[in-house]
């Protein structure tokens, strides 16, 4: 049985970073993590040995900075329509056309009227951008996720948010920073600050427009802020956040998590709930079609297989059956003479078997016919062929003895069968009345 896997590629800042899950039993388990580093973004020439590494599905991971994530509340209803309504809302926050971007929806928390989703969407270019190294290998992936939901998923996994009340995390690595702003561990907001941690006080900056975008739309004052960093916190981000009265904040090292594309591949083998998937359409009808050329190819290749196995059965066949027939006429042709040898002493055997046997002699035969005549019967003809009938002619006083006769030949073992006729009653010169009567001898008689 094929073991399912699933691969999560990641090249943010100068590097390729990847983990393989792999379902074993009821669980999926790490089986394959590397990270290499690259000059500058990878292209098909880096990636094509790390291809051969990547079982199973493999997901892109697009960074926050290039998507449009939005959590809004829709009223409950199927997925289908509730996709519908959330691509009636991308149309009042995006600042592109529909037409161009790929989206996705997330239901988040579902109650009975009121159900809170996550929209992503992105520029279908900026999502072809990232794929093109990867899909000059030869590889096409089958999702696209985003680094920010994926380290979502590491606090999740991790236990690391808080259950009751609001939180704030930011995510801060060379690339820039990206807030969250949970309710119960539940996101209601993500907001891309787009500064390094060099630039303290643009991050608090924009971190200042967060929180009053999340009291505005949510009426929620978040109190804990942990910031999650993977290169060294400068003094003064901290100062700048510490700043803030009403926020507690505390720092935390993301080498304490999982990868990135750990997370990234959890949520695409979490099949419980529709997680967010930017691939293209494009992509899925291409391996689609990728799917059904190679079944296509094993069929024809089975196909032929067969044919030529046949064929070859055929000729083969043709070419024993071809040798048979001339061994079995080899094998007649030296019978043939011993078999007439055989065939012509079975008929000497037969004729001295009825001449030297007695019961069907001519004289057992009389001796029968003499036993069963009865008196005033008188025989004046007696012909007699061995082996096969007997023939008498006679006459007598008075047509009932001929029956008696008749009755009395038919007595006897050695006649299979009395036929009478020629009875003439008699006639002028003629005293006595004449009959003929043909023996036909029994089986025992031959």
């Amino acid at each position: 049985m094929t073991q399912r896997s699933i691969t999560a590629v990641a090249w943010p800042d100068s590097q390729v970073e990847w983990s393989t899950l792999s379902a074993q039993k009821d669980a999926w388990n790490v089986t394959g993590h590397g990270q290499t580093a690259v000059a500058t973004a990878p292209d098909a020439v880096q990636l094509q040995p790390l291809v051969a590494q990547w079982p199973g599905q493999l997901w892109l991971t697009l960074p926050a900075a290039q998507t449009l994530l939005r959590v809004v509340t829709l009223p409950t209803a199927e997925a289908g329509e509730l996709r519908g309504m959330a691509e009636l809302q991308l149309d009042k926050f995006s600042p592109f056309s529909s037409e161009n971007m790929v989206m996705a929806v997330e239901v988040l928390e579902r109650q009975e009227k009121s159900t809170r989703v996550l929209i992503a969407a992105a520029q279908r270019e900026v999502i072809a951008a990232l794929a093109a190294p990867l899909l000059a290998t030869g590889r096409l992936p089958a999702g696209v996720g985003v680094d920010l939901l994926g380290w979502w998923q590491n606090l999740r996994a991790a236990g690391k948010l808080a259950e009751h009340g609001h939180e704030l995390v930011v995510i801060l690595t060379n690339t820039g920073a990206e807030l969250m702003a949970l309710e119960e561990g539940r996101p209601l907001l993500f907001r891309t600050l787009g500064h390094t941690a060099t630039d303290s006080a643009g991050l608090v900056e924009e971190l200042d427009f967060a929180l009053l975008s999340l009291e505005a739309e949510w009426g929620a004052a978040a109190k804990r802020l942990t910031l999650w960093h993977a290169p060294e916190v400068p003094a003064t981000l901290m100062e700048g956040l510490q700043a803030h009265a009403d926020l507690r904040v505390t720092a935390q090292s993301l080498a304490t998590l999982p990868a990135l594309t750990e997370g990234v591949a959890r949520r695409a083998a979490d099949v419980a709930e529709a997680t967010i998937n930017l691939v293209l359409p494009d992509w899925l009808v291409a391996e689609q079609q990728r799917k059904i050329r190679r079944r296509l190819t094993a069929v024809a290749m089975v196909v032929g297989s067969l044919w030529a196995l046949g064929l070859v059965a055929l000729l083969g066949g043709s070419q024993w059956r071809q040798h048979r027939v001339a061994q079995l006429q080899h094998e007649l042709t030296v019978l043939e003479k011993p078999a007439a040898e055989v065939r012509q002493q079975q008929t000497l055997l037969r004729l001295l078997q009825q001449y030297a046997d007695p019961t069907g002699s001519a004289l057992e035969c009389l001796r029968n016919i003499s036993a069963a005549l009865p008196d005033g019967v008188k025989i004046t003809s007696f012909t007699y062929t061995k082996g096969q009938t007997l023939t008498l002619r006679g006459e007598a006083d008075d047509a009932k003895n001929i029956y008696t006769f008749q009755q009395g030949l038919k007595s006897a073992t050695c006649f299979k069968q009395v036929q009478l006729h020629g009875i003439t009653p008699p006639s002028g010169k003629q005293a006595h009345t004449g009959f003929s009567v043909t023996l036909s001898l029994s089986e025992e008689a031959l």
